[in-house]
């Protein structure tokens, strides 16, 4: 009978593995971009840095947990995986997990009344991702609503954030914040374009239709980004200038993916279709650097396009899919 002392317990870079590392930085500019986006009169230091935290753990727990849920799948498709390698151990991952996922849940709530945001509102959209990550993970991922699924994820942790100014994430003195729905849906539809790729990306060949179907949503939600000034209510100062000009910005950030995801489309195979997801994945962080930008002076732009240095040097050796 095995003991507590007989499970592996892994290398640290076994478990920076098991985190997506890389990925992580991606939703910490979620994050950034998002607290930039919201315009706090007063912005808490220790608020920020606890809605980092908070959301870095929530992204985790869903790495985690993604993999203890795929174990068998793994060992066909991944053996070399820390689970499924007998690195590290299924039901530690496990365990590690669903206290991620918990810390996370606490953690958020708390950064926003820290910040006097709306607590109640922030912990009813934490609950509703913690809730979807689960869902996603323990099977949800399989359905046709697994690719949305994954957006929302996204896309709730950003109207999270929006509560440290708005009564309801989207919902300001003005009404309903049309130009937050955009942004937050944005980068949700954007991400469920790339989940589409990813769920192909074991396979000998994908199939092009599909993944065509995959650029349509990234397209779709790059569109609602370049177009959020053009829906904002009220009152806005914009540091980039014009809206046109925000728009040829993101225009011309999406080029490089949209082109890699082309190249994948007339040729998918595997390494084509995963240079996709890869680039498609971090091509996040320039987004939201690109939208803070326009809501916020050049260097919180710059902190957050600084996250690509970690993300692609700690990609060179840790997956990111």
């Amino acid at each position: 009978m095995s003991t507590e002392n007989d499970r592996p317990r892994g290398s640290v870079m076994d478990y920076l593995r098991l985190f997506r590392l890389p990925n992580v930085f991606t939703a910490i500019a979620d994050t950034s971009m998002a607290f930039a986006v919201a315009s706090v009169d007063v912005p808490n230091v220790a608020a920020f840095l606890l809605l980092i935290l908070a959301t870095s753990l929530l992204y985790t727990s869903g790495m985690v947990l993604n993999d203890t849920f795929d174990f068998e799948q793994d060992l066909k498709e991944r053996p070399d995986r820390p689970l499924p390698a007998g690195r590290i151990d299924r039901q530690t991952a496990k365990q590690l997990g669903i206290s991620m996922l918990a810390a996370g849940m606490v953690a958020a709530p708390i950064a926003i009344w820290l910040q006097g945001g709306n607590v109640i509102s922030a912990a009813i959209f934490v609950g509703c991702l913690a809730a979807t990550i689960y869902i996603y993970d323990a099977g949800g991922k399989r359905t046709v609503a697994g690719p949305y699924m994954m957006g929302a994820c996204r896309m709730l942790n950003i109207l999270a954030v929006f509560c440290v100014a708005d009564d309801f994430g989207f919902v300001s003195e003005h009404g309903i914040a049309t130009d937050k729905i955009m942004i937050a849906g944005g980068i949700g539809v954007y991400i469920a374009g790339i989940t589409w790729f990813a769920r192909t990306e074991a396979a000998e060949a994908s199939h092009r239709g599909r993944l065509s179907f995959a650029l349509l949503h990234m397209l779709v939600g790059i569109s609602l980004l370049m177009l959020f000034p053009e829906w904002s209510q009220g009152e806005r100062k914009w540091f980039l200038g014009s809206e046109s000009q925000f728009f040829l910005l993101i225009l011309i950030l999406a080029i490089p993916v949209a082109r890699r995801a082309a190249i994948a489309i007339a040729n998918p195979a595997p390494g084509k279709v995963q240079a996709v997801i890869k680039q498609g994945i971090f091509s996040l962080i320039v987004f939201d650097a690109g939208i803070t930008l326009m809501v916020a002076p050049w260097y919180f732009a710059i902190a957050i396009l600084l996250l690509l240095i970690p993300t692609i040097i700690l990609g060179t050796w840790i997956y990111s899919t």
